[in-house]
């Protein structure tokens, strides 16, 4: 390795490096780089879009809620915009609407006029974690000694907006400890400070919301202490979670330009085409005046139980006892009940599978019954295995029903007939006598390439091999 003398800065007390300024104090923007920004033209192909916002997005760590500002333009880069190569960006035609312009202005002023300079992390300091959650937005800082180290922020999506209060505020935190890992993974003191008072019960042993114990465990991993910030206290993180809120409110759905990677906060249960008859553990689930419960065994090796209930708030507890945690746990019950389980069902057996099965046929017990069934189908349209059990289970079931419809296509005659074999014949090799001594048989044959004859013999027995031109 050689250092280049030219390129190297001593005794300075700042340096520019790759766009920053950096210091004893902390990090910072370098002006120059910033102040060509005065100067750039509304971007009017793609090619300068994607350029303006690559320089911006560069700086983003030092502008307070970048995504939500930055949502007109980068919702530009979606659709088919965001299939064209670089080569012919410019020639594809951008026209800005006056929400976009304001975006792109609003985006030069800040990184003009920003004065904000990172400090520079002391893993050996306790680490100060400010986070905040609004109706339509998340926000963190992570700071040490009233300094912040960086700032982040993004939008709410899909069923997140749906959360509670307390949830929502709970997702900042868990979002933030994870975006933040590079910084947070192994520290000894961190210090999580919230605006939202009801949280300190949210996350205790008291509260019997599975989902939000699961993300407090997430946040022990951490050990972090979760403190209680007014919020006339907490406005760095208020401001990065409810900045251009009106922005936000056009379209939520996207968090422009900031990916990052969460764990599943949706619990749905599959559902199958297949009757509830066929799982091993099966739950059927009715609405009634008079409640009770039913359990029996069907065709030997099949539990069924049969709930009728009143109250929905009773019915999770009444379930609970017949969840089998080593096999699939099939469902049927109507779509609202569904909806109104579901999700705590997921929670409390997160290890545990679950089905919901759109239909409950009538199980056929006598054989003859269930051959007769067979043969009906099958004479119907003389269709493959696979399409006999498809249509039967739309309005029965046994066990080994597909085991008995292969029997019975093999068996119909009208089928063999039509049925023919799809395999060549395959010609058995004809064995050659071995040979006792040398020369007692030889294998002689021609063969030519290009414009050359070639002779070879080749002794059985020893396999010595002779080629004449």
């Amino acid at each position: 390795m050689r250092v280049s003398v030219e390129k190297s800065h001593f005794f300075k007390n700042e340096i520019e490096y790759l766009g920053f300024i950096v210091s004893r104090g902390g990090i910072k923007t370098c002006p120059d780089k910033v102040h060509t920004m005065l100067n750039f033209p509304a971007p009017e192909n793609l090619y300068s879009l994607r350029s303006f916002l690559g320089l911006a997005s560069y700086y983003r760590c030092f502008i307070k809620d970048f995504a939500s500002i930055a949502k007109p333009l980068t919702d530009i880069l979606k659709g088919e915009n965001g299939k064209v190569s670089a080569n012919q960006s410019k020639k594809v035609k951008v026209t800005l609407d006056s929400r976009q312009y304001q975006a792109f202005d609003t985006l030069k002023s800040i990184l003009i006029s920003e004065d904000v300079m990172l400090a520079y992390p002391d893993f050996k300091k306790p680490f100060d974690l400010t986070t905040d959650a609004s109706n339509h937005g998340l926000g963190a800082v992570l700071s040490q000694d009233g300094r912040p180290i960086t700032m982040i922020s993004r939008t709410l999506k899909g069923n997140e907006l749906n959360f509670a209060t307390n949830e929502r505020e709970l997702l900042a935190i868990v979002w933030a400890l994870k975006n933040l890992r590079n910084y947070l993974y192994g520290v000894k003191h961190l210090n999580i400070f919230t605006d939202h008072q009801p949280l300190t019960f949210a996350v205790s042993d008291r509260n019997p919301n599975a989902k939000l114990k699961r993300w407090r465990a997430f946040i022990d991993e951490h050990n972090a202490k979760l403190h209680y910030k007014p919020g006339k206290e907490n406005n760095v993180a208020d401001a990065l979670s409810r900045q251009q809120v009106n922005l936000m409110e056009q379209d939520s759905n996207s968090d422009c330009a900031t990916i990052h990677s969460e764990r599943s906060l949706t619990y749905t249960i599959q559902a199958v085409e297949k009757p509830i008859n066929c799982f091993k553990n099966q739950i059927i689930i009715e609405e009634a005046e008079n409640p009770s419960k039913r359990t029996f065994i069907v065709f030997g090796n099949r539990t069924r139980h049969v709930i009728h209930f009143r109250d929905k708030n009773t019915l999770l507890g009444t379930i609970q006892d017949l969840v089998n945690t080593n096999v699939v746990n099939a469902i049927h019950c109507s779509l609202p009940i569904l909806a109104h389980i579901q999700h705590d069902l997921v929670q409390l057996f997160p290890n545990t599978k679950f089905k919901y099965a759109k239909k409950f046929v009538t199980d056929i017990f006598d054989p003859n019954d269930q051959m007769e069934i067979i043969i009906t189908e099958h004479n119907r349209a003389h269709r493959a295995v696979q399409e006999n059990v498809k249509q039967i289970l739309n309005d029965y079931f046994f066990p080994k029903l597909e085991k008995k419809a292969k029997e019975a296509v093999g068996n119909c005659k009208i089928c063999s007939k039509s049925k023919y074999n799809r395999h060549h014949q395959r010609h058995k090799i004809a064995e050659t006598p071995i040979p006792s001594y040398l020369g007692e048989i030889l294998h002689i044959d021609i063969f030519s390439t290009d414009s050359k004859f070639f002779l070879t013999c080749l002794d059985k027995f020893s396999k010595f091999a002779v080629v004449q031109t």
